[in-house]
């Protein structure tokens, strides 16, 4: 059985440069994905799952899931930027 959909979940991409000596230049999407904080929140638990090769978007997918009655998600958001 997969990961337990999260409805609160906000998926999205961001746009960062292939080389960053040049900004300007080509750009490398990044899947990323937020849980926000189910109630008064007081910070964000970024996620870096060590690599090489893991998934943060999967990772906090799975964390979430896993933490989804627990203080932590009660009061931190929980943001994974998958790695390039």
């Amino acid at each position: 059985a997969g990961v337990s959909p999260i409805p609160t979940a906000q998926c999205g991409t961001v746009a960062v440069p292939i080389d960053y000596a040049k900004p300007e230049g080509a750009q490398a999407q990044l899947a990323v994905l937020k849980v926000p904080a189910s109630g008064s929140r007081m910070g964000v638990l970024v996620v870096n799952p060590g690599g090489p090769g893991a998934s943060a978007v999967d990772t906090v997918a799975s964390m979430g899931a896993a933490l989804a009655d627990t203080d932590i998600l009660r009061h931190f958001d929980l943001v994974g930027i998958d790695p390039r």
